[in-house]
């Protein structure tokens, strides 16, 4: 009973050598020292002018974009063309982690007039007709914090995140149907002439010091004169963590894929005491479509996470502002003069224990 009692209390004088010790701060919220939030907007014809405008007094043709890292930021951004068909974009990025993005192209149907920018009332391009057109809207939200642990120690760190509403569609718009139209053409025999074809996508992807750590993409797609639009997801998901989960409704008329908001904790790594490392969560919709405003064609696409128009920045219900965490504290190996320093103790007790037996 005696050697058991020495033998643990060497045990346990070595291993107190062992780990660094961390304070309080371990386990609890870590604040950043600085966060970052975009918000940028983009409509264009691919076929005959790059670019948008939110102004209709001064064209654009680079895409909308606003940044800021003052406290409390919330950023918006948007992005329309019209013709006989239009694009819209818009993007809401705020520092409690709110990301909102979507983007659609809708069609009217008929030969209608060239998609041009417009200046008032003068067209400021006019190159091909919406028919022909490779119509586009890109929409992304982003937050990017940097963080420094200051736990007196190697740490590991966790995000508590939350991804809003997400949805895809394609179909009746306002006026009809997506694939009764490419029916119609191909019945027609102007297929050929009418090449229709849509692609709705989001992304959402957690990325810490550039690299992915959590993501998905979803798509919803036609093209080929297709009955129906097909869906498609696929995920970055090494830690096995919550992903959304979608509904789907995919007819030849209106196709709808949905997801609640829904929300995890992701593990960012291990982290040396006094380290940086800089956490980024992206939101991105892209509603693409080639055809629209054609003869057969009154139909829209639409993609995006949540209502970027809607100015109020609370998370979903039942979710919290973005957090990082220091969930741990990470034992140090015990350094060359650490030993140096407890092997003496440890000789002593084992001797003085040796010596009573």
């Amino acid at each position: 009973m005696l050697r058991c009692s020495a033998w643990s209390l060497i045990v346990g004088c070595l291993s107190a050598c062992l780990i660094s010790s961390t304070d309080e701060s371990v386990g609890a919220p870590i604040l950043p020292d600085e966060v970052t939030v975009t918000a940028t907007a983009d409509a264009f014809d691919r076929d005959s002018f790059a670019g948008g405008t939110d102004d209709p007094n001064s064209p654009d043709p680079t895409p909308n974009t606003t940044t800021s890292s003052l406290p409390g930021a919330n950023v918006s951004e948007f992005e329309s063309i019209f013709g006989s068909s239009f694009v819209n974009s818009s993007a809401r990025a705020a520092d409690n982690g709110v990301l909102r993005a979507r983007s659609n192209v809708n069609g009217f149907g008929g030969e209608g007039p060239p998609l041009a920018i417009t200046s008032g009332s003068a067209p400021v391009a006019a190159a091909a007709s919406a028919a022909d057109s490779l119509l586009e809207g890109n929409s992304q939200s982003s937050w990017q914090a940097t963080f420094t642990n200051t736990t007196g120690g190697p740490a590991q760190f966790s995000l508590d995140f939350f991804v809003d509403n997400a949805s895809l569609s394609s179909g009746g718009g306002f006026f009809g149907e997506f694939s009764s139209a490419v029916s119609a053409a191909a019945a027609a025999g102007d297929y050929d002439d009418y090449d229709a074809y849509l692609n709705a996508v989001i992304k959402a992807e957690i990325l810490v010091n550039g690299t992915s750590v959590y993501g998905f993409d979803a798509h919803l797609s036609a093209d080929d004169g297709a009955v129906n639009p097909e869906f498609e997801f696929t995920a970055f998901n090494p830690q096995g963590i919550s992903l959304p989960e979608f509904e789907e409704f995919l007819s030849d008329g209106d196709s709808f894929v949905f997801a609640d908001a829904y929300g995890d904790t992701v593990n960012l790594g291990t982290f040396a005491d006094g380290e940086s490392f800089t956490v980024e969560y992206l939101a991105t919709a892209l509603a693409l479509s080639e055809g629209l405003g054609g003869p057969f064609d009154e139909n829209s696409v639409n993609a995006g996470f949540g209502d970027p128009l809607n100015a109020n920045v609370t998370p979903p219900p039942g979710f919290g502002n973005f957090q990082v965490n220091a969930v741990a504290a990470v034992p140090e190996p015990m350094s060359l003069a650490s030993w140096l320093l407890a092997m003496p103790f440890a000789l002593l007790l084992w001797r003085h224990f040796r010596g009573r037996k």
